[in-house]
């Protein structure tokens, strides 16, 4: 009875993956991985992993099926997609690239439509979504050149540099209507309700000695004095403790224009001025 044989049927679907780790296994205890310096074992076994994580990737989707559906396939008009087909598409992944097989169901005249691929939130486009991901935080950091160096180096996956300035183009195209989201006030229609606001600040402050901490006390004692009635300059390390005043207080919503603000510097706007509602100091 060979090996395969006594596997699980999961434990087969996986096979190809399994293969995978034990030729790495094998690998570092080859004398080839013993030859080599930490950092040379580091970057093949990295690359080995990235291969090896795009194998179960596969394997996985394989698994998955088609995606058949049992119940009618219609489109957002309604028609119907009655015939089906088998199609595969290329996936280009943190890990390398796959195959997707997926059924689609078209008729004439119509497009066809993917049910796996709503089933898996894929893209259109060749590229997974956490590549793009990936593609929009590097260009986010650098310009598109080391982006695709950044990209070459730390996946699997292969992005051009033309593709990864579309990819980057379409990550901006929400831009403005997310701000526009961000900006907008809960409860709209409502009136506003007031801004809770928190004011913190610090001053250091000369203390008698006893009561100063331990540690600071100790130093202090240590110390010697160049005036009778007075610390001369120097002498104050170790005298002091951080008084700390915060201020908790509510005040109107107010909107100051752009003009109120890159007016005239010796004329500040006016700002309504509340009392604070609470207060409250503390020696740190």
């Amino acid at each position: 009875m060979t090996a395969l044989a006594e596997l699980s049927p999961l434990e087969q679907s996986y096979d190809q993956a399994r293969q995978k780790f034990e030729h790495i296994i094998e690998y570092l205890d080859s004398k080839e991985s013993s030859a080599m310096t930490h950092s040379e074992l580091e970057r093949a076994l990295e690359k080995k992993g990235r291969e090896l994580m795009r194998m179960l990737l596969q394997e996985h989707l394989d698994n998955r099926g088609p995606g058949q559906c049992d119940q009618p396939v219609c489109g957002q008009g309604g028609q119907e997609r009655s015939r089906m087909r088998l199609q595969k598409r290329k996936l280009e992944t943190v890990f390398g690239t796959v195959s997707v097989e997926r059924a689609g169901y078209g008729q004439e005249g119509t497009e066809s439509l993917h049910p796996l691929d709503a089933e898996l939130n894929l893209p259109d486009e060749r590229y997974s979504l956490e590549m793009r991901r990936r593609v929009a935080e590097e260009a986010a950091k650098s310009s598109f050149d080391e982006t695709l160096e950044s990209i070459g180096k730390n996946t699997g996956g292969h992005v051009p540099k033309r593709q990864i300035e579309e990819l980057v183009l379409r990550a901006a195209q929400d831009f403005d209507a997310f701000y526009q989201t961000r900006q907008a006030l809960p409860g709209e229609g409502q009136g506003a309700g007031s801004v809770l606001a928190i004011s913190v600040d610090g001053k250091g402050v000369t203390m008698r000695t006893q009561d100063l901490r331990e540690q600071t006390r100790k130093a202090a004692e240590a110390r010697t004095h160049k005036m009778g009635t007075r610390l001369s300059k120097g002498e104050k390390k170790n005298a002091k403790r951080m008084a700390t005043v915060a201020a908790v207080y509510t005040i109107a919503p107010f909107v100051r224009t752009p003009e109120e603000l890159v007016g005239d510097s010796s004329c500040p706007p006016s700002r309504p001025a509340t009392p604070p509602s609470g207060a409250k100091a503390c020696l740190g």
